[in-house]
């Protein structure tokens, strides 16, 4: 009896829960999710219809709108299941949409479901199915939204698209076309056929049928609107599609959209003389749908077959192909009498040969036994979900070897829970020809309704457009930049939002039909901050998705995220990298696509890499439109001021930036030295300062004034514009709207702009260049532009050899005439520099100190070159003002337990983080000992070793922190100091893979035995030679094979005991620059080489 009945309710005492148990292991479940069902009319008290398999027309909705309080009722209890699911219920956008929609049912008697509400309605349709046994794959349903269809010829090309992704060549996909809603009882669209595949059923003068018995009502009418079959046994039956109420249509699906699988049998040669076969996708088009109160009467709607449907019941059952006799005799069974069971032989054999041929074929099908499992799974999982699951017994149970499958044994509760899929009036049976009236005949009211409801259908039409999505993860602002010229791309084709990841509603993550992911990676292999959330979010739902996986790779549904299931998105990324980090290049955009595609999205492209090292790569994927002037304006703003910096640097660069005032700048090196390192002490002018040991200081730096004031002075308009003046860069939008460019802060003075907002000591990008042909005048020059602009080897080359900037450019071009707004438009924005935090703010409150290596140096060309923003910060006196804020770096704080050992490994200015990691040591120590915990000299000492390798060229000159390492060593905070000098007068050279493995005993000791955690600082290359060091290391010491050292220090970078702070190319020596002209180089030629073979 159908428990959702108030009859057997009241038969059951008003009980909380519905007692089920599984006769196997006599496990027992309670059901309270029945209480939300609702009230059906199939069953009473004194009858249950459960077992009919077709449930009789009264039962079933028939045309016309529910009453608005009904609708109202549905609505409410609708929305609030979907901002529960989004977590966002009882909210303020939950509370206004609620309004909104109540309004508009008051209004109209119904309402338009967001496309969102539509995806997640319509999946809960199919996981509420209580008679489908492959529900659990609901959440992976692709739902289609069709509602701007207005001819039955938009029905028919939405349906063949549904044909083309369901197929899949084979790789059948679940999906579902849902069309306009209902809107009054005479205006429906419908899909007249019971499925979009079926074949026809000719039947013959003596009652007798060729083909598909089944269908031999619907073969009939197809007939009756024109169409005639080739009388064959499996002749595909066409479309009757009816729109709006009007006329229905015929439409023959084309041969190419329907896959059909040859059957054959694994043993018997001889089935092949029977010629069957069968369609690969089943898609069922005669259901309504039904959510939050608005139906929807036509959604075709297709998963993939399970075995028995075609082999049991399709080809077996009497009143269908009834295959289950030949196929006997041809098997020499004695058909004359039942208990040879030939009936069950020959129905095993059948769906051997359907198993077999699908999975021969390459079309996907599943079997009875592995399908009932998942659904016991399923059956757990919204157990813990919801508390329930309605569950029809008769339909669930499989057609053959029922007590064989573990559903046969559980008991099941069969209710109706909404959004549902609804059973409905065949429409051939209530449809009536319509009779034409004339235009004269109609009253001009009715004119105007038709065009006003035509133009609305067709503003419809025109307008919709796929939805894509673009996200963002950048730290200096380059994929933002990237991301806002493919929006440019893609709006000429598509509905596209674009956002920084940190923004974005992971929620929605279901119900994107196109997303793009443009990200940069930070440090080795890091996240950028802004990405750090969306990662995260996106790796806790991979784990959940591979945990709780049955072993057919069934999603278990029993958390917030894995509930959702796979991922039915197409994707594609784009990844902005440095080839300086080696195996870590792109690696956050790498693992992001992986993700991805782990979880079930579909790659439309491969990944797309980009090289801060040759910036090609990147610009040639996407190419901006040529620039022109006439679509850009400067706008000066009379009687405004400029935002203050932090302002105007927060809105740039989407963080909260404050600032901070230099204490003092003190050179660590020696006089003697030609090179300069400088301690920055810093306080906070505002909130105090909150850091830890190993985190970055994020600093915005300003362009040297020198070369601001020549650059000002070599513009074309500086006549005629006033660089001093507040004023803001618009551009000309799509819709003919001046608008403010994002790029710069909102008000700035020109001069402050090349100051402080954009790069203009960069080597101009590809792009740039590309953007400079038509600024001058001389041909000869506009050909050495566009050929540099190529970005090819010729580009590299003058890259690395001149280290060209804008000034320098415009020098060796000189008919280039460069107006302001052209070059706030398109030089490049000054990018924040991150520095390793070099003090512990547990021993200086409210300070904050870095390690600064001063970066002069001298191109092939004798141009002297200074590094922007360290050359600022040696330049400033005390009281200065440096915006900054600080980047949390979690993977490279110190270990929780101050009782394992610490391994500090750091060249050159490397040292930086460890400065303040033995600053923390010092604190800590004295508070463990006036705290009486422990004392220094304890011999149950509380902290584990604390062992610095630090590398400089010479002793005298630049060991840095000599003196205060010296003293930190003599108190015992440092327990043991080793530095290797690499240009000692007469000494050999020495680096600090040399003293590690001098002390291999000590390291294997303290990692190994005393479970110890590595910190490295420093350039890849360092860091990569320390990594195999120490495998070499573990294979001399402890005998490991060269694997086995390789997966221990994997292992302990992946469970957070080996850590990294990796940087790029900061100092322009030669040997440096070489490296990186030389990896350049190399890719020039790989993409020659992939342009010739592609």
């Amino acid at each position: 009896m159908d428990q959702a009945n108030p009859d057997a309710d009241k038969n059951s005492n008003k009980e909380t829960s519905f007692r089920l148990e599984n006769l196997i292991n006599n496990r027992q479940t309670q059901d309270t999710f029945h209480h939300q069902a609702l009230t059906t009319y199939a069953c009473s008290a004194k009858k249950c219809l459960g077992s009919l398999m077709q449930v009789p027309d009264y039962t079933k909705r028939e045309n016309g709108l529910k009453p608005k309080e009904q609708v109202i009722k549905e609505a409410t209890e609708f929305l609030q299941e979907y901002y529960a699911f989004i977590q966002k219920a009882n909210t303020e956008e939950h509370l206004t949409r609620l309004a909104k929609v109540t309004e508009e049912i008051q209004a109209k008697g119904l309402y338009d479901l967001t496309e969102h509400e539509l995806t997640y309605g319509a999946r809960l349709s199919w996981r509420n199915a209580s008679r489908c046994i492959g529900r659990i794959q609901w959440s992976n349903l692709q739902v289609f939204d069709a509602r701007h269809a207005v001819t039955a010829q938009d029905m028919n090309d939405a349906i063949m698209s549904h044909l083309k992704y369901g197929t899949n060549n084979g790789n059948l996909r679940s999906a579902m076309t849902v069309f306009p809603p209902r809107t009054d009882a005479t205006h429906d669209f419908r899909v007249w056929n019971i499925q979009l595949i079926r074949y026809a059923g000719y039947e013959k003068a003596d009652g007798s049928v060729i083909g598909d018995p089944a269908n031999v009502e619907f073969t009939k009418i197809c007939e009756s609107y024109g169409w005639k079959g080739k009388g064959g046994m499996f002749d595909v039956l066409p479309l009757i599609l009816q729109a709006n109420g009007d006329e229905p249509e015929l439409f023959v699906i084309p041969e190419e959209l329907v896959l059909e699988v040859p059957i054959t049998h694994p043993d018997y040669k001889w089935f092949e003389e029977f010629n069957l076969r069968w369609y690969a996708l089943p898609a069922v088009s005669c259901l309504l749908l039904d959510i939050g109160g608005v139906e929807f009467p036509a959604c075709p709607f297709n998963g993939w077959y399970m075995v028995t449907e075609i082999g049991a019941r399709d080809f077996g059952d009497p009143n269908r192909y009834n295959l289950c006799k030949p196929v006997a005799q041809r098997l020499k069974l004695d058909t004359r009498s039942e208990t040879s069971l030939w009936r069950d032989v020959a129905i095993v054999e059948l769906n051997r040969a359907v198993m077999h041929s699908f999975l021969k074929h390459g079309v996907t099908l599943v079997d009875h036994h592995s399908t009932a499992n998942s659904f016991m799974q399923h059956l757990q999982n919204e157990q813990k979900l919801r508390g329930g699951c309605p569950a029809d017994w008769v339909w669930i149970v499989p057609p053959i070897s029922g007590s064989t499958t573990k559903v046969f044994h559980q008991e099941m509760l069969n209710y109706k829970i909404k959004p549902s899929l609804e059973y409905q009036v065949d429409p051939w049976k209530t449809y009536r020809p319509k009779g034409h009236r004339k235009l004269k005949d109609l009253k001009l009211k009715d004119v105007a309704k038709a065009v006003a409801v035509s133009a609305k259908f067709m503003h419809k039409a025109l307008a919709k457009r796929i939805k894509a999505t673009i996200l963002f993860a950048t730290e200096t602002g380059n994929s933002e930049r990237y991301a806002t010229m493919l929006k440019t791309i893609l709006d000429l084709k598509f509905n596209v939002t674009m956002m920084c990841m940190e923004d974005y509603d992971f929620n929605k993550i279901d119900f994107e039909e196109l997303l793009f992911i443009i990200t940069s990676t930070f440090g080795n292999g890091e996240a950028p901050n802004n990405g750090r959330e969306f990662e995260k979010k996106l790796s806790t739902r991979a784990k959940n998705q591979s945990e709780n996986s049955d072993e057919y790779g069934n999603e278990n549904q029993t958390s917030n995220y894995s509930s959702t299931g796979y991922l039915n998105v197409k994707y594609s990324v784009f990844a902005l990298g440095s080839r300086i980090y080696g195996n870590n290049f792109c690696a956050f955009g790498s693992r992001v696509d992986s993700l991805l595609h782990q979880l079930g999205g579909e790659r439309i492209f491969r990944i797309g890499q980009g090289d801060e090292l040759y910036n090609v790569a990147a610009e040639s994927i996407l190419t901006m439109p040529q620039w022109f002037g006439d679509k850009v304006r400067l706008s000066f703003e009379k009687g405004q001021t400029v935002l203050p910096i932090t302002q105007a640097l927060s809105k740039m660069h989407s963080k909260k930036v404050d600032t901070l005032s230099i204490i003092s700048v003190t050179n660590l090196q020696s006089s003697l030295s030609q090179r300069s390192t400088i301690l920055v002490k810093m306080k906070s002018n505002g909130p105090d300062l909150s850091y830890e040991p190993g985190d970055h200081l994020a600093v915005f730096p300003r362009n040297d004034p020198e070369l601001v004031d020549l650059l000002l002075d070599k513009l074309d308009d500086k006549e005629s514009v006033d660089m001093n003046a507040p004023c803001q860069l618009e551009y000309l939008s799509d819709e003919k709207n001046w608008t403010v460019d994002k790029r710069i802060p909102p008000l700035f003075t020109i001069k402050e702009a090349f100051s402080q907002f954009l790069d203009i000591a960069g080597v101009p990008t590809p792009l740039l260049l590309q953007h400079l042909i038509n600024q001058t005048t001389d041909q000869a020059e506009k050909d050495k532009l566009r050929d540099l602009s190529k970005g090819t080897k010729e580009y590299e080359n003058w890259k690395f050899d001149e280290s060209p900037n804008i000034l320098d450019v415009m020098k060796e071009f000189p008919s280039l005439r460069l107006s302001s707004k052209f070059l706030l438009s398109n030089l490049p924005r000054l990018k924040q520099r991150y520095y390793s935090i070099s003090s512990s703010s547990a021993m200086c409150p409210n300070e904050i100190d870095i390690t600064v290596a001063v970066v002069k140096y001298t191109t092939k060309s004798g141009k002297e070159g200074r590094g922007t923003c360290s050359n600022w910060l040696n330049s400033l006196t005390e009281g200065a003002s440096v915006p900054y804020y600080i980047r949390t770096a979690a993977s490279f704080h110190m270990p929780a337990d101050q009782s394992v050992p610490i391994v500090m490994i750091g060249p050159g200015t490397g040292i930086a983080p460890f400065r303040s990691f033995w600053q923390q040591r010092a604190i800590d120590k004295e508070q463990a000992s006036k705290q009486n915990q422990a004392t220094v000299k304890d011999s149950l000492e509380p902290f584990g070793e604390l062992v610095l390798y630090f590398g400089c060229r010479e002793s005298c000159k630049d060991d840095i922190y000599k003196q205060e390492l010296q003293e930190y060593a003599e108190k015992g905070v440092v327990n043991a100091l080793f530095t290797a000098y690499s240009r000692e007068p007469n000494k050999p050279k020495q680096y600090v893979q040399d003293l590690i493995k001098q002390n291999g005993s000590d390291l294997v000791r303290m990692i190994v035995e005393e479970n110890g955690h590595i910190y490295v600082c420093g350039d890849v290359s360092m860091a990569s030679n320390v990594a195999r060091c120490i495998e070499n290391i573990l294979i001399d010491q402890e005998h490991f094979s060269q694997e086995e050292a390789i997966n221990l220090v994997k292992n302990l970078q992946e469970t957070g005991r080996y850590h990294e702070d990796i940087f790029g190319v900061t100092l322009k020596t030669g040997e440096v620059t070489q490296k990186c002209r030389t990896a350049a180089l190399k890719y020039v030629v790989y993409l020659d080489i992939a342009v010739v073979f592609n």
